[in-house]
């Protein structure tokens, strides 16, 4: 039995992805994309804020403002410490000479290069954070504007995966960036 055709869901933000599907006009005649609108981090944040508060039934008008201006604080909170922690990272790897000014230092072979950012790196998560799961340092690079690829890690950045870490880590990090030496 064939199919008549399908309808691919598809979040605002990979509008157009369908045409990429390998092997559709196989299995389908016809196919579409119905969309919705993608999650922004406020809605996020606020979806987030709820859930740990415990928050499953409907919300008043006024609970919903003040939920909103929550999500709006968490947000600026969050991109604030996304900022310094830019900012040490940045200053750590031009420390080492991974970095100069931010920019990438060049020059050297290719491998080893690459090999020593990708070492730089994870010596960077594993002092700020104990971490050494190199899929997250490829998702928070791009949280912290840098291309992981240029750092030797895999294209496996995820925004969803940066935000949780950022949400998860971001304010003991702050505070132990604050705290006096």
């Amino acid at each position: 039995m064939g199919y008549a055709g399908a309808v691919d869901i598809t979040a605002s933000n990979s509008a157009g992805h369908i045409h990429g599907k390998i092997g559709w006009l196989t299995h389908f005649p016809r196919f579409c994309e119905t969309i919705y609108a993608s999650l922004d981090n406020q809605t996020l944040a606020m979806m987030v804020n709820n859930h740990i508060a415990g928050n499953t039934g409907p919300m008043t008008p006024q609970q919903a403002a003040a939920a909103q201006a929550q999500a709006a604080a968490s947000v600026q909170e969050r991109d604030r410490i996304r900022i310094n922690m830019k900012n040490h990272f940045e200053r750590t790897m031009d420390d080492i000479n991974i970095t100069s000014g931010g920019r990438l230092a060049r020059g050297g072979d290719p491998l080893v290069v690459a090999n020593n950012r990708r070492i730089a790196v994870g010596h960077w998560m594993q002092t700020q954070f104990g971490i050494t799961d190199l899929g997250v340092a490829a998702s928070l690079l791009g949280a912290l504007e840098h291309n992981p690829v240029a750092f030797g890690l895999d294209n496996t950045a995820s925004d969803s995966i940066a935000v949780a870490f950022l949400n998860a880590h971001g304010p003991a990090w702050q505070s132990r960036q604050n705290a006096p030496a």
